[in-house]
Parts: C-alpha cells; structure tokens; sequence
C-alpha cells in the first residue's frame, strides 16, 4: 500500500512500513516478485507479487517498482533519512489468522494420529 510518506507492505504475518526515504533499491526478482532493499540493507518482498503467471503477463511487479521508485527518488534527504526507518510487526487480519490457526493446529493432531 503506497501511503504519502511510505509504503506499508503486508506479508502473511508480517507487516512492513518502509518510508520512502529509506529505500535504497526497488527491482523485480528474478523470479519476478517485487524486492524492496532498505538503506540499512534489508531485503523486504512482497508476498502479493509473487511471481506469478498473472504477473508475467500484466507486468505488475514491474508496474509496481515503477510507481515506488518515482516516490523513493524526491524523498532522498539526509535529514529525513536520519529521522525515519523501518518498522515492522506481526499483521493481524482475523479472517486469515483464525483459518491459518486452524490449520496449524490440524496438522500436528494429523501428525501426531499418524504415528499412533
């Protein structure tokens, strides 16, 4: 989600907010997902461009670092790199945690009846 100061990218737990004056690179994987290098050294992907067939047709990923490098370029100053930096935590959407939970949970009962 490209926000006016920073971007927020949310992965399947993690989320990140990277502000823009923090980005050093912003490409295209060659696996075709889209990859965010902080200037701290970080690699953040996106998990919603994956690499997929979609992808490799529509150009997304592309699309996408096209956009961020076009907001990364004007936020480049020193004084705003020093105050801002990355920050992250666990993502909470309960309409895919309470499944992904469930599912955890159905795979070690699975594990644990097949060695019985």
């Amino acid at each position: 989600m490209l926000l006016p100061d920073s971007m927020r990218v949310e992965n399947l737990i993690r989320f990140y907010r990277i502000p823009y004056a923090c980005v050093r690179d912003v490409r295209v994987a060659p696996t075709g997902g889209l990859e965010i290098e902080t200037l701290q050294g970080e690699v953040v992907r996106g998990f919603a461009f994956g690499g997929s067939f979609v992808d490799a047709f529509f150009k997304t990923s592309e699309r996408a670092a096209v956009e961020i490098g076009g907001r990364v370029a004007p936020a480049r100053d020193l004084s705003v790199v020093k105050e801002s930096e990355l920050t992250y935590g666990i993502r909470r959407c309960w309409s895919s945690d309470i499944p992904f939970g469930l599912a955890a949970l159905f795979a070690v009962v699975g594990a644990l009846a097949a060695t019985r």
